[in-house]
């Protein structure tokens, strides 16, 4: 009796690592996406003798992330984002991370899917923390294309 309850446990066990492996693989899933490589070029980019960089480009900002813990595993509150605001729907890709509004929220998340329907171009997008996708999004709801993170 003891010997079947300790294979139970065993196989339980068993169970909840390849679940927790599951679940890893499926929140880490879109951290190596390529994204949109030629928005700032490189010309563009001047390091200083590693005391800092500066970028020269029009319509770069940077902003501060609140956070709601949708985006954890690439950043987080606190965390500030360099965005633009000056790019086309051309320059979108699957990868790509945007803040756009949606429902009086500002979100921002990674574009999973890029396609078009009756109403013409849309990205779905989703959180790198969350299991499921947000509804689609139209360009005219795109505020910013975020370039980098500085942690």
């Amino acid at each position: 009796m003891k010997k079947k309850i300790e294979d139970a446990l065993i196989w339980i066990l068993a169970i909840i690592v390849i679940i927790c492996l599951i679940m890893m693989f499926n929140k880490t899933n879109f951290t190596n996406k390529s994204t949109s490589s030629d928005i700032v070029p490189r010309s563009s980019i001047t390091s200083y003798n590693n005391d800092y960089v500066k970028i020269t480009h029009d319509c770069i900002s940077i902003g501060e992330i609140e956070g709601s813990g949708s985006m954890e595993i690439t950043f987080g509150k606190g965390h500030n984002l360099i965005t633009t605001e000056c790019f086309n729907k051309d320059k979108l890709s699957t990868g790509d991370i945007i803040g756009y509004e949606m429902m009086k929220s500002h979100i921002v998340h990674r574009i999973v899917k890029i396609d078009e329907d009756n109403k013409g171009w849309y990205a779905v997008t989703q959180g790198d923390n969350c299991n499921y996708k947000d509804e689609k999004v139209r360009f005219d709801q795109i505020e910013v294309l975020v370039l980098g993170v500085v942690y």
